[in-house]
């Protein structure tokens, strides 16, 4: 008896060790799409399958958060305001806000430390 309830919780943790794995299988498919095409639209190119943003975007994302901090806006808000107006600005009107918020994510997760390091030293000029 015992040892049918053993083999039961191992199947229940076996499938749900499976959905894990098929969640972050999605997730990685989501992402690299996303990347693909935020490359399309020159916010992101790729070197030795590697991904990096573009010297473009990251300009354009320093200067609407420079611009946004002599507006008085909120330092916590500025980073991500800049990345989604700069994702806004690369893209037009073919996304809609939902649309852009993924992607927003995707390239807070490349730039953030580099980028509030950047601000930082240009936001005395």
């Amino acid at each position: 008896m015992a040892n049918k309830k053993q083999n039961k919780q191992a199947d229940k943790k076996s499938e749900k060790d499976e959905y894990i794995d098929f969640l972050e299988e999605t997730l990685s498919e989501f992402t690299l799409a996303f990347l693909l095409d935020m490359e399309r639209h020159g916010i992101f190119s790729s070197d030795n399958d590697e991904f990096v943003i573009t010297e473009k975007f990251m300009d354009k994302v320093v200067n609407l958060a420079l611009d946004n901090i002599s507006k008085g806006m909120d330092a916590d808000d500025v980073i991500g305001e800049s990345i989604f107006d700069a994702i806004k600005g690369f893209y037009g009107d073919e996304l809609t806000e939902e649309e852009i918020y993924p992607r927003a994510d995707i390239v807070l997760s490349f730039v953030l430390d580099n980028l509030e390091e950047i601000i930082k030293e240009n936001a005395g000029k």
